[in-house]
């Protein structure tokens, strides 16, 4: 048996200087050979640096730019070289920003790619998704075939833990699935896995994720405006009705541009109705 300084590879041995991978006999590797010592050649890397392109997708997808859009204003905060290059969750390469900016969404269309400052912002959170028809490992239980609702666990990604959830037919095409809490970067493609202990039930694929917490935020936010604007459009009503000359009421009805101008339109309405109307 020969010492470890003598000890030779088995399969192939690197030529220092042809710079190529040599097996034990001397014969050139067919595919390792390469004309420098910088690394291996790669056919498709070739075609790439011969196309001038910096990047393996830039030599096969013509770049689409497009704007970096924050949610939060609508404001275009940074231009991309196409919407195929982004994912939700992803964090955005923007710079010259205060803040670090993480994808929400992607339109192709548009090619406009949203934006959020923050990786834990409540526009990458949901708590419920849509899916396509399961697909049953041993078949769907007997529970859910019965009631078309199920309680169980739920992961998108191996990493995650696993969630509870319950599941419900939707329609004829897909189920809804709500989360006991709110996940991060939800996106269609995906595959959910339904798990009952530790026995893998089958998994569907995510077809459009839930309004966000975000979006949910707003929207509350616009309802408690409109419930404000009827609260105060009753209160003027009410004032009016109760005015004994038209000064007072038009005393009123300055302060109403300022709320909005549909709101003002609305009162001087009913001012015009009042002030027009017989005395009673």
């Amino acid at each position: 048996m020969t010492s470890n300084q003598e000890v030779r590879h088995p399969i192939r041995e690197y030529d220092i200087q042809s710079g190529s991978m040599t097996s034990n006999q001397g014969v050139r590797h067919p595919i390792m050979s390469t004309t420098s010592n910088q690394g291996v050649r790669h056919p498709i890397r070739e075609y790439v640096i011969q196309s001038g392109s910096t990047t393996s997708n830039q030599g096969y997808i013509e770049p689409k730019p497009g704007d970096f859009v924050d949610i939060e204003n609508g404001q275009v905060v940074g231009k991309h070289q196409g919407t195929h290059y982004w994912t939700v969750g992803q964090r955005a390469l923007i710079g010259g920003l205060r803040h670090a900016y993480f994808v929400v969404d992607v339109c192709p269309d548009t090619r406009t790619v949203t934006v959020a400052p923050g990786t834990d912002h409540s526009a990458l959170f949901t708590d419920y998704f849509h899916t396509d028809l399961p697909y049953w490992i041993h078949g769907p239980p007997s529970i859910f075939s019965q009631t078309q609702t199920l309680d169980t666990e739920f992961r998108f990604q191996h990493k995650h833990p696993l969630v509870s959830c319950r599941m419900q037919v939707s329609g004829s095409d897909g189920l809804i699935v709500r989360l006991e809490r709110p996940m991060r970067a939800l996106t269609p493609g995906q595959f959910a896995a339904f798990y009952s202990d530790d026995e893998c039930l089958g998994s569907a694929r995510i077809t459009k994720p839930g309004t966000s917490l975000f979006s949910r935020n707003q929207l509350e936010r616009k309802l408690l405006r409109i419930r404000h604007y009827v609260w105060l459009c009753a209160a003027v009503r009410l004032m009016i009705h109760l005015s004994v000359g038209p000064c007072g009421v038009q005393y009123e009805l300055t302060l109403l541009p300022e709320r909005g101008g549909h709101l003002f339109r609305y009162c001087a309405i009913l001012y015009r109705r009042v002030n027009t109307s017989s005395p009673v």
